[in-house]
């Protein structure tokens, strides 16, 4: 599998700002924080072209009450991950047949919260970071992947340096 990696796009903070909008509509007794995070969240950094989304919720208890309100909004709930994260529930949504956006609900302000926002943050903030990543990625996306997954994981040892080094 090729990764397809887009330059830039001056549309994805537009894109997760509507998608924001929606869920707050349909999640907001579980008071949640809805955050764009990944590399679209990033300005002028590369990216596999969907919006990826964390919901971090104050009480993670009520995650499983969101899962119809998403539905209605054209998400699939994929529960396959929570049985190697059971504190993370993941959805994705499709347009045309391809991804479009990926949520993950997680409990607001716990490690997955924590070191998704550091990240993306520090990206924000560390051009020398951002490029370097940059490298990392357009490199790796010439490779051939068994999946998604693989190539998440191959970015992995970059991502925990950083937050070994800052966080």
């Amino acid at each position: 599998m090729k990764i397809e990696i887009e330059k830039y796009n001056t549309a994805w903070p537009d894109a997760f700002l509507i998608e924001k909008e929606a869920l707050l509509k349909v999640l907001a007794p579980a008071n949640p924080v809805i955050e764009h995070i990944g590399s679209t969240a990033v300005e002028g950094l590369s990216a596999i072209p969907v919006i990826d989304i964390m919901i971090g919720l104050p009480n993670f208890k009520v995650a499983h009450q969101l899962v119809t309100p998403l539905k209605r909004l054209g998400y699939k709930h994929i529960a396959k991950y929570e049985e190697q994260m059971p504190d993370r529930m993941f959805f994705l949504k499709s347009s045309g047949g391809e991804r479009s956006h990926h949520v993950n609900i997680v409990q607001l302000n716990e490690d997955f919260w924590d070191r998704h926002m550091f990240f993306r943050d520090h990206l924000r903030r560390h051009e020398k970071t951002r490029t370097a990543y940059q490298h990392l990625k357009t490199r790796l996306s010439k490779l051939a992947w068994e999946d998604r997954k693989q190539y998440a994981l191959a970015k992995a040892a970059f991502i925990r340096a950083i937050e070994q080094k800052y966080f």
